[in-house]
């Protein structure tokens, strides 16, 4: 831990050199000696891969960077460890579960790369954090702090603490597509013939929307509802999903037929070719939310969509 600590001994016998002499000496009395040890340790970790268990429970992988800059000189053995999880919510860390090493790594010199696997036990918070923000976004950021290392050093066993790591995690999130804009219902009503000028109402298209869940882990989705954009965030209409999305690990579905009420039909105007009496010319994209459900625990996704003519 880098504490001193008080050694004594009696009839202490031992050579101090006296120049270049060496002189044999002998301590009847008792001997003090205090021995003050600083400890530097500096640490990172990478999150490689997890999985997703009832629990709610997460098992990783991962790698830990060490380096021992001051204090132990001698191969380390890593046991185990006990630690604390911080996710930041509402403008504080939170603890949010704990967790510990599960496999053993020994550290040969003052310092290395040792690959660990863990397993987190998460409270329903923790986990709304972890899904809303992994399967929307992609990425998380997790505080592990509380570190205790069980090591052995020789023939000495301890607990060596480390000191708290950020970890930012980047991985894949869940994808909506529009694979495809068809029947586009519109009416015209024309307003003056001289000068011509018309305008469009009663406008709607229906999409076909995939989603894809990348994880190994099953998703539902259900309450989907979706903004549509064309280009440069023009707001269009509106759609939605009206039951629930079961999306196994690794699974995609396409939703066929979804009908968006286009409201914005302004833009429509300037879209439309009088001669062919037809809609064209633009594209356009999806900014949706919906309740995911992994497992018991419920939360926000959202998602964002790739542009489609």
């Amino acid at each position: 831990k880098g504490e001193s600590i008080l050694v004594f001994g009696t009839n202490v016998s031992g050579k101090i050199q006296l120049g270049n002499t060496l002189q044999d000496f002998k301590v009847a009395q008792t001997l003090f000696i205090r021995i003050f040890a600083k400890i530097d340790i500096e640490s990172n970790a990478t999150i490689l891969t997890f999985n997703v268990e009832p629990g709610p429970i997460v098992r990783g992988t991962g790698l830990l960077y060490v380096n021992i800059k001051q204090g132990i000189n001698a191969p380390i053995y890593l046991k185990d460890a006990n630690f604390t999880v911080r996710v930041f919510i509402d403008g504080e860390w939170k603890v949010v579960g704990n967790g510990r090493i599960i496999t053993e790594g020994k550290l040969e010199q003052s310092s290395g790369l040792l690959t660990l696997s863990a397993i987190v036990n998460l409270n329903r918070a923790g986990f709304s954090y972890f899904g809303e923000n992994l399967i929307s976004k992609g990425i998380i950021t997790i505080m592990f702090s509380d570190i205790q290392m069980k090591v052995e050093i020789f023939d000495l066993k301890g607990i060596l603490p480390f000191k708290d790591m950020k970890v930012d995690f980047k991985g894949p999130s869940i994808s909506v597509s529009i694979d495809n804009i068809y029947d586009v219902q519109y009416r015209i009503v024309i307003e003056s013939i001289v000068p011509p000028r018309f305008r469009i109402t009663d406008a709607s298209v229906k999409v076909d929307i995939t989603i894809s869940n990348p994880f190994n882990f099953t998703i539902s989705m259900k309450n989907i509802s979706f903004d549509v954009y064309a280009e440069g965030g023009v707001y269009l209409g509106k759609g939605g999903v009206g039951y629930e999305v079961i999306l196994g690990p690794k699974e995609s579905k396409t939703i066929k037929g979804i009908t968006v009420q286009i409201t914005n039909t302004g833009y429509l105007v300037g879209k439309y070719d009088v001669r062919s009496d037809c809609i064209s010319g633009f594209s356009a994209y999806a900014k949706g939310t919906g309740i995911a459900t992994v497992y018991d625990v419920s939360f926000k996704a959202s998602f964002v969509t790739s542009n489609s003519r």
